[in-house]
Formats: structure tokens, C-alpha cells, sequence
């Protein structure tokens, strides 16, 4: 079900070029935020019932219950330092995290 739909959003947006002459874009908006809210729902629903057989630490299901925010605030800086330095030859501004640093939030990942 999952690799099943990987190009329909494509699709529709071909067809909905082929016959704009004879909808309206209203139409076509309203359909297509139908259509993309329907299949994300479809997708998450497909992904629970999947990950309902495995267990996996600091998950139910597909939510990840302790995502560190630190960690990936952390890893997105390392990324950013190592563009500025490879792409623009130039090194990133000191990056200070503070605040709440041990927050662990709930979030349904990619």
C-alpha cells in the first residue's frame, strides 16, 4: 500500500493539466486537498498497523515518544557547519543552545 501510491499525486496533477479546460481550479483545489489529506491519512494509518509488530525503544507504535530535541537541534547544526565549510568555505556562527535542553517531545517522524 505504501510503494503503491508513491506517484499519484503526480498523476492527478498530469491529468488535472490535461483537462483544465474543462474544470474549474476551485475544483480542482478542493479536490486535490482531498485527495492529499486522504492518502496522508492512509499512509499513517498503514504505517501504525505496520509498526504495531515491531517494538522499538521510546516508540509506541509509529510516535516516537522521547525525541530529543537537543540531539537533533545538535545534528542539524553539524550539518549546517559542514555545508558553510564544503559549499561556502566559510564556517558557521557559534550555535548556543539553552533553554529547556532536556525536553523530550512526542512526534510521528518521516
Amino acid at each position: 500500500l505504501l510503494d503503491d501510491l508513491q506517484d499519484i499525486i503526480w498523476l492527478l496533477s498530469k491529468g488535472f493539466h490535461s483537462s483544465q479546460q474543462h474544470v474549474t481550479s476551485e475544483v480542482v483545489r478542493r479536490f486535490m486537498d482531498y485527495i492529499i489529506i486522504h492518502r496522508l491519512c492512509n499512509r499513517i494509518l498503514a504505517r501504525h498497523h505496520l509498526s504495531m509488530h515491531f517494538n522499538r525503544e521510546n516508540y509506541i507504535s509509529i510516535v516516537n515518544t522521547q525525541l530529543d530535541l537537543k540531539r537533533v537541534l545538535q545534528r542539524n547544526v553539524t550539518f549546517a557547519a559542514n555545508v558553510c565549510q564544503n559549499v561556502y568555505m566559510d564556517t558557521l556562527p557559534e550555535v548556543k543552545i539553552d533553554g529547556h535542553v532536556d525536553t523530550k517531545v512526542a512526534f510521528i517522524p518521516n
